[in-house]
Parts: C-alpha cells; sequence; structure tokens
C-alpha cells in the first residue's frame, strides 16, 4: 500500500515536471515567434539594422531547438503534454477495432 502510494507520488511529480518544461518551451516559442515577428514586420523599429540577418538566423535556430524539444516532450510523453488528443485518439482507435471485428465473418462478438 505504502509503496504504491509513493509510486503515485512519483507519478505526480514526474507529470508535473513534463508539464512545467512543455509550458516552459511553449513559452519561449511564443517569444521567439514575437520578436521574429517584430525583426521582420517592423524593421524600422529595430536599432541596428546591420545585425538583422544574424538575430533572424539567431532566432530561427531558437525556434527550431524550441521546437525540436516539444516535439519529443509530446512522442514521449503525450499522455501528459497531449491529454485530450489521447482519449479521443483511444476512442477512434476501439471505435475502429469494433467495426474491424464485426466485419469479419468468422467474429463471433455479436
Amino acid at each position: 500500500m505504502l509503496r504504491e502510494e509513493i509510486n503515485n507520488n512519483m507519478n505526480k511529480h514526474m507529470e508535473t515536471a513534463i508539464k512545467g518544461l512543455y509550458h516552459e518551451y511553449a513559452g519561449k516559442r511564443l517569444q521567439v515567434l514575437a520578436d521574429l515577428n517584430i525583426i521582420l514586420d517592423h524593421p524600422t523599429g529595430v536599432g541596428d539594422h546591420a545585425v538583422h540577418t544574424k538575430d533572424i538566423k539567431d532566432k530561427l535556430e531558437t525556434l527550431e531547438h524550441l521546437n525540436s524539444m516539444l516535439d519529443t516532450l509530446n512522442e514521449e510523453y503525450s499522455e501528459v503534454t497531449m491529454p485530450d488528443q489521447n482519449t479521443e485518439a483511444a476512442k477512434q482507435a476501439e471505435v475502429a477495432a469494433e467495426d474491424a471485428c464485426c466485419t469479419d465473418d468468422s467474429c463471433d462478438c455479436d
């Protein structure tokens, strides 16, 4: 009983950590996109025009890293980062499995 409670607490801590990382990277991604929009859409509002290309490159590299981290978190921990989609995907898979079963002539599921 105690071991199960410890495991549940560890799972809650892991879930909190994964959610925290996900939201950190998602927030930083939005900041980088906002910065890129300012640089690209309003170049006259940015001080030194000579560094635009370097700034854009730096922002794109940062964006690539953040997207990669978000993709990794979604791939490895989708039950935490995308719980609604997982629930919907599981329902769709269940319905598909039932449909496949019931179209098979050898099936006795009726």
